[in-house]
């Protein structure tokens, strides 16, 4: 199991292309599955909701959890 972070600027979420560069480096170091946990917020939710659903056009299996802060 592996664990990596990304973040955006203060008070920014990261973008979606950043988000899914790292999804992509993900799955290329072998990972199998992907739980992306997100706080509630709008930009994060957008911005990797966009991140996941390009993901699963790659047929990469992931999911989102969203949590409250």
């Amino acid at each position: 199991m592996s664990f990596l972070g990304i973040a955006g600027s203060i008070f920014a979420s990261p973008s979606s292309s950043d988000i899914f560069r790292l999804i992509v480096e993900m799955k290329r170091r072998g990972a199998k599955q992907i739980l992306l946990i997100i706080l509630n917020y709008t930009g994060d939710r957008l911005n990797f909701g966009l991140a996941m659903e390009r993901a699963r056009e790659l047929s990469i299996d992931i999911d989102m959890l969203v949590i409250a802060d």
